[in-house]
């Protein structure tokens, strides 16, 4: 859903013309995604480029989901611990844009996204990321501070059930007590 802030953003000039260039530019990554698709196709059969490149995708995708999901515990813990989080936003940014470059079947958006998941590569394309969207990044610390810490809604919540007196009494029947 678009917000007032987006539509105003929209309107601008100096936001839209960058937006077409960066779109441009992934369509041309789509359009050679899907020349190296049809090429390979021929020469090695379609069946087979299916099947690498939907494995591929697949088990891209699921370890990405794996690591975003550890590192964004890791990026919650060290604001929960007064840390700089700058780290942990480059290396979720780069895990996301390789996870989302996989999704799109092809050779080059493969690659592309390998440079994107390696450890000792994805700090480059993490800053660069970081780096286009630092303003957005700005209050997103200030919001992760004001989080609870994980796990203390729980305890709060049993805490507060005791609190309260209200427990849960569950009668047994004559019949199973023996």
């Amino acid at each position: 859903m678009l917000t007032t802030q987006t539509i105003l953003k929209l309107l601008r000039p100096g936001y839209v013309c960058p937006l077409f260039l960066y779109l441009l530019l992934v369509s041309a990554l789509l359009l050679v995604d899907a020349f190296s698709f049809v090429y390979l196709a021929e020469s090695y059969g379609a069946y087979l480029v299916f099947g690498v490149s939907g494995a591929v995708s697949l088990t891209g995708v699921l370890i990405t989901i794996g690591l975003i999901a550890r590192r964004l515990r890791l990026l919650r813990r060290a604001v929960f611990l007064s840390h700089d989080p700058k780290k942990h936003y480059r290396v979720a940014a780069s895990l996301t844009a390789g996870g989302l470059l996989l999704l799109s079947p092809g050779a080059v958006t493969s690659a592309i996204a390998l440079i994107c998941l390696l450890p000792v590569l994805r700090v480059v394309p993490g800053a660069v990321l970081c780096y286009l969207m630092r303003r957005e990044l700005e209050p997103v610390y200030d919001y992760l501070k004001m989080e609870e810490p994980y796990g203390a809604s729980a305890s709060t919540m049993h805490a507060d059930s005791s609190s309260s007196g209200e427990h849960l009494s569950v009668e047994i029947p004559a019949d199973e007590t023996s």
